[in-house]
């Protein structure tokens, strides 16, 4: 990624963070490069509002409608975040269940989150613009 790009997908995650009211969140465009099985990934602070998005390698060949769709996506997350970290952190701290139980649980609710933020992100995709990022 080019500086260049760089800023302009900050700018771009900025809008749209905006957008969705996100205000109060830090967000930032890491330099590491996303799993291979993901457009891009969001990884949030537990207990700040504070999160850093990746993209994947070939982010910037993919159809435009697409990095939005990706963008939008991870951005909804945050909204999610503090339900997520009920399983994700509390209750396993708590260590209250099995191993087995708790990735039950965590897998079902995971899947489950996920169909969700991509039911919503069609629902609002066309609320925001495409984004150009250049070479």
């Amino acid at each position: 990624m080019t500086e260049k790009q760089r800023l302009a997908v900050a700018d771009y995650i900025g809008k749209i963070a905006d957008e969705l009211g996100l205000m109060d969140w830090e967000i930032a465009l890491e330099t590491e490069a996303a799993p291979d099985d993901c457009y891009a990934m969001v990884d949030s602070h537990t207990q700040r509002r504070r999160a850093s998005i990746k993209l994947c390698r070939d982010f910037f060949s993919l159809p435009p409608e697409t990095q939005r769709m990706a963008m939008v996506h991870e951005l909804i997350h945050c909204h999610l975040e503090n339900a997520t970290n009920v399983l994700k952190v509390d209750m396993c701290k708590a260590s209250i269940m099995t191993q087995q139980m708790y990735d039950l649980i965590w897998n079902s609710y995971y899947r489950q989150m996920e169909l969700a933020v991509d039911g919503i992100t069609m629902a609002i995709k066309g609320k925001f613009p495409l984004p150009i990022f250049g070479d």
